[in-house]
């Protein structure tokens, strides 16, 4: 027997596990697969939690009410965004537009409700443009109490204190 032979007798028992191990590589790479399918759920529950401190500062909130909330506010979330891919599909466009999800929130919300939510929506964005519109001017404009912030050449520098008559430099 020369090696090759004797090298191939003794890896036969190899291939034939190698064989049996073929599902294992495919369950492996199901169970990678279905790792990356279970991606963790967005939550909402910092966004609810400042909201809420800011209607009730003094009231708490359970965990369970505070993943009902989370869970409607996802819910709401799915349905309208849903809503809005279809009319992008009927109207045969590829860019989602601020009018289709309006009309998938009055679709899914009712009039009534609609109404209510357009009107705290077109106050926050007035409030969140006053916001944005402030912290420009405040960086284009600096302010007067800033010691870094140089003087304007047109104001003349302040002159030196006079020196007493009793105290003169020798």
């Amino acid at each position: 027997m020369d090696r090759s032979e004797i090298s191939q007798a003794d890896n036969s028992h190899l291939n034939e596990n190698l064989s049996d191990t073929s599902h294992t590589r495919s369950t492996a790479s199901a169970v990678v697969i279905s790792r990356r399918a279970r991606r963790a759920r967005p939550t909402f529950q910092n966004y609810i939690y400042k909201i809420f401190r800011s209607l009730a500062s003094d009231l708490r909130i359970s965990k369970q009410a505070m993943d009902a909330l989370n869970s409607f506010t996802f819910d709401m979330f799915e349905k309208i965004t849903s809503t809005s891919f279809q009319m992008i599909k009927i109207k045969q466009r590829s860019t989602l537009g601020a009018a289709q999800v309006e009309a998938a929130c009055k679709l899914i919300l009712g009039d009534e409700l609609y109404k209510e939510v357009q009107d705290k929506y077109k106050k926050a964005m007035l409030k969140y443009e006053k916001s944005i519109s402030a912290e420009i001017q405040d960086k284009a404009e600096p302010s007067q109490n800033d010691p870094k912030v140089a003087a304007p050449k047109d104001e003349v520098a302040p002159a030196p204190a006079p020196i007493p008559k009793g105290k003169a430099k020798k």
